[in-house]
């Protein structure tokens, strides 16, 4: 609750309850009711009067006495308003109980700035620290209830957070067990990779020695009406080749590989025995060498033009992809030779290098 103009002191000095004046001569007189203290001059008593002072203890003020006369309580009354003030007239110890008229207060007795400067500033303090008050119970209140959710959120994440680390490790265990069976099926595939790669060699060996009697001639004009054991066996004759047709098992011609090809479908012929396949070869290569100008055509088997016509080894599939490929190859990296001999490419690059054995598809791959 506010404080009393008696009870505000400045510099721990005492404030008259009838003027807005503080007592600072330590000459005052205190009512033993109200305990409100008062100058002297306030309240009638001469400064003088020896019988005055902080020490007397039976003194009342003027409202208390009027207040006891009448029977009531106004203790509380002030004697003066906050901004009457008068000079009450000199009087001795016998007038102490007279009622005083009141009488208009002189202007050098009126307020100065720095009083109500002091009295605004003591107000404003006393306003400020109770906002503060105020302030401080509201900050505080946000600030439990904004830390109550913030321990209910803490609280829900640090359940989520322990949710998540159980399912991580589920996981993480289920993936590690996942890896060692993918390690496992990747060991196991390698294992089946590499047998199927075996395989695979194996068949193409056995494959390839399946045509180790046959030859195939290609780039042979095709008629309605030929005859290709005659052509074999004219062509037998110009490279003087001694091949009866007893020794010819199988004469045909087979599909193309590539449709859209212009080319003539290949004639393929089974001979009686692999030497005579090598043998007929080798006839037909050393003709070529003695006939530069005029290599084997179909001038030489009895069909019109000079169509040029090529004997070779009859290949499986995938030699013929290895054979084509190793050719392109020998153009890209300038090799000079690409022959087959047992169903097997071989390139030289020189007349003096050694000669490389094309396996399959990543040998050619490691040509220089």
């Amino acid at each position: 609750m506010p404080k009393t103009r008696g009870e505000i002191k400045k510099n721990n000095l005492l404030s008259c309850a009838a003027c807005p004046k503080f007592i600072e001569d330590n000459v005052y007189l205190k009512c033993i009711y109200c305990f409100k203290h008062f100058h002297n001059l306030c309240v009638g008593i001469a400064s003088s009067d020896k019988s005055t002072g902080s020490t007397i203890n039976t003194w009342e003020c003027p409202d208390c006495k009027v207040a006891r006369k009448r029977g009531g309580d106004n203790f509380n009354t002030p004697l003066r308003g906050a901004t009457a003030a008068y000079s009450p007239p000199t009087i001795s110890d016998s007038a102490q109980n007279v009622t005083m008229r009141r009488r208009e207060m002189s202007p050098q007795s009126s307020l100065t700035s720095t009083d109500i400067r002091n009295i605004i500033r003591e107000e404003l303090e006393l306003v400020q620290n109770s906002l503060i008050d105020k302030f401080k119970h509201i900050v505080r209140d946000m600030v439990k209830e904004e830390i109550h959710s913030f321990e209910s959120t803490i609280e829900a994440t640090e359940k989520a957070i322990a949710f998540l680390n159980d399912e991580y490790d589920t996981i993480k265990k289920n993936l590690d067990m996942h890896l060692q069976n993918l390690s496992e099926i990747r060991k196991e595939y390698q294992s089946m990779v590499d047998t199927t790669r075996d395989i695979t060699a194996r068949l193409q060996t056995i494959e390839q020695h399946s045509r180790s009697k046959n030859v195939e001639i290609q780039c042979v004009p095709e008629h309605k009406n030929e005859n290709l054991f005659t052509i074999v066996l004219q062509l037998a004759k110009t490279v003087s080749c001694d091949i009866k047709e007893a020794e010819i098992h199988v004469c045909t011609r087979v599909a193309k590989m590539d449709l859209k090809s212009g080319r003539p479908r290949s004639i393929i012929v089974k001979l009686a025995t692999p030497r005579l396949r090598d043998n007929f070869l080798a006839k037909i290569i050393k003709f070529n060498k003695a006939n530069s100008n005029e290599k084997i055509n179909t001038s030489h088997i009895g069909i019109a033009g000079k169509t040029p016509v090529f004997v070779t080894e009859h290949l499986s599939p995938l030699n013929k992809k290895i054979h084509a490929a190793a050719r392109l190859k020998a153009k890209e990296k300038s090799y000079k030779f690409v022959w087959i001999k047992q169903g097997k490419i071989f390139m030289r690059k020189t007349d003096t290098s050694p000669y490389i054995y094309i396996r399959d598809m990543s040998s050619l791959q490691n040509l220089e």
